[in-house]
């Protein structure tokens, strides 16, 4: 079965503009729902877009299973850039080296990840690095308890950009909220300031 390079192209434009003209409180549904597209497109059973962590690993900022395949992953242990547990995926990562395999075909220096993967129940995976200022922003990591067609180049470019908009996007929607938040939170303070003022002023 040949890879359906054409789907995603249009996949990938469309989720793209629908995510970047959503209204704030409307992003994360956007992102989900593009996660999903992609999985089902591509062929994985699972999807997960992670955030980097300072000192390594990630926080899974949105997520996808396909209902329809049974999934073996414990929460605490499907974190695929975690460097304690897979260290040779988290270090291509760190690289911004993008990786496509089928996972009994990785490499020998990769034996713990794929030890790891095959007690996930995965046969194959691809991890694309998000960069943000030259680092490891994140990554878009999707999976699969089935062979995938092989993967052209250019399709996981199309991967990378769409990893891209939806890691950034999300940034920014929770950037933009906990903006929000605390410009409540100043204004809050504000009006409790201005009603002890006054009460001080009452009682003078």
């Amino acid at each position: 079965m040949s890879f359906d390079h054409a789907g995603l192209h249009g996949m990938v434009c469309d989720a793209a503009r629908r995510i970047l003209s959503a209204p704030l409180n409307e992003v994360q549904g956007e992102v989900d729902a593009a996660l999903g597209a992609l999985g089902l497109l591509i062929g994985a059973t699972r999807a997960q877009l992670f955030l980097a962590g300072e000192s390594g690993g990630g926080t899974a900022l949105a997520e996808w299973t396909d209902p329809d395949v049974a999934d073996n992953d414990a929460p605490q242990g499907s974190d695929t850039v975690d460097p304690e547990r897979f260290p040779w995926i988290a270090e291509h990562l760190r690289r911004l080296e993008p990786i496509e395999a089928s996972v009994e075909e990785l490499p020998d220096e990769a034996d713990a990840d794929r030890q790891r993967l095959v007690e996930l129940g995965t046969r194959w995976l691809l991890a694309v690095p998000v960069p943000r200022e030259a680092l490891l922003g994140g990554a878009l990591v999707l999976r699969s308890a089935e062979p995938v067609p092989p993967i052209e180049p250019t399709a996981v470019d199309l991967v990378e950009l769409l990893a891209d908009v939806l890691l950034h996007s999300l940034v920014r929607q929770r950037a933009e909220a906990e903006l929000r938040r605390s410009r409540g939170r100043a204004r809050a303070r504000l009006r409790r300031s201005r009603r002890d003022l006054a009460r001080e002023r009452a009682f003078r």
